[in-house]
């Protein structure tokens, strides 16, 4: 399990990592499952220090965004609480919610807690696979916009926008005989969500193509896809990326360890 700490240095033990295979799909859902626990025993915490609370003039940010979002599901259902409009809403209401979810089962209160889908946990799990099973090779986790695929280049200095897509990880061998820049998604199952996912696939695959076409060099480029329909949909970019099968590569996460471990020489 990885262990992430917040800007203080304290331990997120809401964000739980859980690296246990080569396969992201396995790694992901049940990170997604010990995130929601673990969010569950913190928000317990945060909803009974709410219903304590005597005002709502308080320092501590978590528990402001919690308040925010107890007030904000009052707000939307203001008629249902028994409010003639949203502006009757008071903090003591607020604290009656919060009260009122620590009466619930924890069959209910799971559903109430932070959901590990909002929490950016699916490509950090990606990401801590590929460090963990790679040998040989350098593992980095790149911040969103640091490096971007544009018009054939890879630069520092173009903003994410437009035909711009953003790097998600840089894998190299100390020697620099290789380089890669990856692309992680999660496509859980079909829908709006994973079709936005797809598009963002296919942009980078396209600037993958122009870079290849404009730059003979050691630099290749991966796309990785775990999920029922991230995975389904891997033949097809395989197939688009022709006639650069050989410089960017698309599978799932243990389909990319793979590849780095048995097809590239160090």
């Amino acid at each position: 399990m990885v262990a992430y700490l917040d800007f203080y240095g304290q331990e997120l033990m809401s964000k739980q990592l859980i690296i246990e295979s080569k396969s992201g799909i396995n790694n992901i859902e049940k990170s997604r499952r010990a995130t929601n626990i673990s969010n569950l025993i913190e928000d317990k915490k945060k909803w009974k220090a709410i219903s304590n609370l005597e005002d709502e003039k308080i320092s501590d940010n978590d528990l402001k965004n919690i308040i925010s979002t107890l007030y904000s599901r009052l707000k939307t259902n203001y008629q249902f609480h028994g409010f003639t409009n949203e502006d009757d809403i008071s903090f003591k209401d607020i604290k009656k919610l919060a009260n009122d979810y620590l009466k619930c089962p924890e069959s209910i209160q799971i559903s109430l807690c932070r959901n590990s889908t909002r929490q950016a946990i699916d490509e950090t799990v990606q990401y801590e696979t590929l460090k963990k099973y790679i040998k040989n090779f350098e593992v980095v986790n790149l911040p969103s916009g640091l490096y971007t695929l544009k018009d054939g280049n890879i630069s520092q200095t173009v903003s994410n926008v437009g035909e711009a897509r953003s790097i998600d990880v840089k894998i190299f061998d100390l020697s620099y005989n290789y380089i890669a820049w990856g692309f992680l998604k999660y496509s859980r199952a079909d829908g709006s969500i994973q079709t936005q996912q797809s598009s963002e696939a296919i942009s980078f695959l396209e600037q993958a193509k122009i870079y290849c076409s404009k730059h003979k060099d050691n630099t290749i480029f991966f796309i990785q896809l775990d999920g029922i329909s991230g995975e389904k949909h891997i033949p097809y970019f395989k197939e688009k990326c022709k006639p650069f099968e050989d410089r960017i590569l698309v599978g799932n996460t243990e389909d990319i360890i793979d590849y780095f471990n048995n097809n590239l020489v160090v």
